[in-house]
């Protein structure tokens, strides 16, 4: 089993497809070739600046593709990342960057001064969504599969929130499973509706990237699917149950994934029989 940091010609599919669309968010879209080119100049600052093995770089960062850069580009060096939500309180994100010991914060101009109550020291400030200009690796650290990929925490609704480590190999095994479903598809489009902080959005999202010729379609949140416009050229879509019972699915979706609450049948006998659903679990 390989970890994700052999990602160059396996989960991104940069050599296979570079010219492809890999993400798409608003009206940007950025091809493989650019993605694994950005997240290999980052990890490569990273690296430069301090970021070792399991080394812990939290993540302050609004929905863009630089946040699924800043993802890579952090296994990519090594280390592991710990997605904040930038409208969460302010203590709650200093309490899970001290409590996961990040000594390295990766944050956007507009979040300066917040980040400044953080324990860790500020690794990288980024002026709107620019990412910095390094030399590329000649070399990569080697990872193995047992080694942390990331830190996510639970919502805290019954008290102090409580952070779950995963290994390289529980995602590279969702990987794996979900590559061995689908097959090469050119025509492939899922919707990440997901925010990064929980781990739907990396079933989703590098489920996607691995799936020769696939692209990922960066949504603002779950409830843009309730809209049709939003969905209709979609091929593959992720959601929780509640929403799935509320949203229109598009008439082109050809796999439903249900994550992260209890299915009903009343929620399966609304996606119709163009499509298969799948009900899962996340890989934390």
């Amino acid at each position: 089993m390989q970890p994700l940091t052999k990602t160059n010609s396996h989960l991104l599919q940069a050599a296979r497809t570079p010219h492809s669309v890999a993400l798409e968010w608003q009206r940007e879209t950025m091809a493989y070739a650019e993605l694994m080119g950005c997240s290999t100049n980052l990890a490569s600052w990273l690296r430069m600046n301090g970021t070792a093995l399991e080394c812990v770089v939290a993540l302050q960062l609004e929905r863009s593709l630089e946040q699924v850069v800043s993802v890579l580009g952090v296994l990519l060096s090594g280390g592991a990342y710990l997605p904040l939500d930038v409208k969460w309180p302010v203590e709650r994100r200093c309490f899970m960057v001290a409590d996961a010991s990040s000594d390295q914060l990766m944050a956007q101009g507009a979040f300066e001064k917040e980040s400044q109550l953080c324990s860790c020291g500020v690794a990288l400030l980024l002026e709107g969504a620019q990412l910095p200009h390094a030399p590329p690796a000649t070399a990569w650290q080697r990872t193995s599969s047992h080694q942390l990929a990331y830190v996510m925490y639970t919502s805290g609704s019954t008290g102090q929130p409580k952070g779950v480590i995963a290994e390289h190999a529980c995602v590279v095994n969702l990987v794996g499973a979900t590559r061995q479903r689908f097959p090469a598809d050119s025509g492939w489009v899922c919707g990440v509706s997901t925010a990064y902080v929980f781990d739907v959005f990396v079933h989703a999202a590098f489920s996607t990237l691995a799936v020769r010729g696939a692209s990922c379609w960066l949504i603002e949140d779950a409830m843009s699917l309730l809209s049709v416009d939003t969905t209709d050229h979609l091929s593959h879509m992720a959601a929780v149950p509640s929403i799935l019972a509320e949203a229109q699915v598009p008439t082109a979706a050809r796999h439903i994934d249900s994550d992260g609450e209890a299915l009903t049948q009343a929620t399966v006998d609304r996606v119709g029989t163009n499509a298969c659903m799948f009900n899962n679990i996340g890989p934390t």
